[in-house]
This record gives C-alpha cells, structure tokens and sequence, in this order.
C-alpha cells in the first residue's frame, strides 16, 4: 500500500472544510493517508479512521509521496 503525506493549508478559506472529500479520494485509490497532527483536532472527526495524525517529519519518513 503506497503512503502518502497530506499538508492542508489552513490560512485558505475552507481548505479545512474540503479535507474529508480530499482523503476520501485518495483513501479510494488504496492510499494511505498521513495527515499533520497539529490537524488532529480540526479533522479527526471527519476523517475517521481513512487518515493517520503523525508529525510531518515522520510522515515524510515514511510517505511515498507528500501533497502539499
């Protein structure tokens, strides 16, 4: 399973609010989805469990890919 680290932008408007859809997507094409803690608190509820909250440093450690 490929692993790939998301960095939402959280000074756009509403990049917070498009996150779930975002995840999904990747999530249905087998990803897995690593996410920033400091997110933790703003998504982790609508994420469920489709996104794992690391720090970005060992999510790039271990992430095939980071979209940012």
């Amino acid at each position: 399973m490929e692993k790939v680290l998301v960095r939402p932008n959280p000074t756009r408007e509403k990049t917070l609010d498009i996150m779930p859809t975002i995840v999904s997507a990747i999530y249905r094409y087998g990803f897995k989805v690593f996410i920033g803690e400091q997110f933790k608190e703003q998504l982790a509820a609508s994420l469920g469990e489709k996104a794992t909250f690391c720090t970005e440093e060992a999510g790039l450690d271990q992430c095939d890919f980071a979209l940012v």
